[in-house]
């Protein structure tokens, strides 16, 4: 309807990689071939809404949903590797507009859900994720050509404790096709150094990871 709309998908990869030496080409070799062979299994869906919530079109409210499901087997050499992730997060957001749109104010709340399992050789490594959070950010359009938006978010990561993220953006309409933006701002990010450096067990090198 002309209040509300739904959105939603589905996505899905399934995938074979092999590379490496060839029995055809190497008959007659008697030790065991070096070969790279992995699979990979991963599904993602979404689901996003939208409601205005008044006549005059100033609050609306959206909310958000996805989740992946990511498993990858890896035979590098003799390395053997193992990856599963399962991810979902959830988002709400309001957000109210005032008169002539001069000020908009955003806040609402988000969770994630993150769970690392992984096994390379005989070495196992975990970790779960579970990160509720809240924020909140003011865009003032009453200096034009300036828009100005500033904003937070506090998020209570399980292995992280607490996380404050500052945000902000001043844009200056220099021309109908044309501004300038400075922004400043913060992040965090998990770090997943097998998973991300696979390349580095197709060489001789030792890999020494803390348990």
């Amino acid at each position: 309807s002309e209040e509300s709309m739904i959105q939603f998908g589905l996505k899905g990869l399934k995938e074979h990689r092999s590379s490496g030496q060839s029995h055809e080409f190497h008959k007659e070799m008697n030790h065991k071939l070096y070969e790279i062979n992995g699979d990979v299994d991963r599904w993602e869906s979404f689901v996003k809404s939208g409601f205005i919530l008044d006549e005059k079109d100033q609050n609306h409210l959206a909310l958000f949903f996805s989740q992946a499901d990511h498993d990858q087997k890896f035979t590098i050499g003799l390395h053997q590797y193992d990856g599963k992730q399962r991810f979902i997060s959830t988002k709400a957001v309001f957000t109210h507009k005032m008169p002539n749109d001069s000020i908009t104010l955003i806040g609402g709340f988000s969770f994630l859900y993150d769970d690392y399992q992984e096994m390379l050789n005989l070495n196992q490594f975990k970790r779960m994720e579970s990160v509720p959070g809240v924020f909140f950010e003011s865009i003032v359009k009453s200096f034009n050509p300036v828009t100005i938006s500033l904003g937070a978010r506090y998020d209570r990561h399980n292995i992280f404790g607490d996380m404050w993220t500052p945000r902000g953006t001043i844009k200056i309409s220099t021309g109908e096709f044309s501004y300038l933006r400075f922004s400043f701002g913060q992040g965090y990010r998990t770090a997943n150094p097998i998973a991300e450096n696979l390349n580095v067990l197709a060489s001789s090198r030792q890999l020494t990871l803390p348990n």
